[in-house]
């Protein structure tokens, strides 16, 4: 269950739309010293949207769904 919280759009958070995106996700690119993603704009447009902790990490479902959008498989701890 590590996820990366990424809002987009909007302007001073109004009109924002905060995603979980799951950190296998991202990558480091050490040129840039900074994260990037192989993500379409399309894929974040449809993805689901995180308004919350409290609504995702304790719902296994919504945590189900999360990873199977992003086509990653289910976290599995150390």
């Amino acid at each position: 269950m590590v996820y990366v919280v990424m809002t987009f759009g909007g302007f001073l958070r109004i009109g924002s739309r905060p995603h979980t995106i799951p950190w296998e996700k991202l990558r480091y690119d050490t040129r840039l010293h900074g994260y990037r993603a192989d993500i379409t704009e399309a894929q974040l447009r449809d993805a689901p949207v995180s308004y919350g902790d409290e609504e995702l990490w304790p719902d296994h479902k919504r945590e189900k769904e999360v990873r199977d959008y992003w086509d990653v498989p289910p976290f599995r701890g150390l």
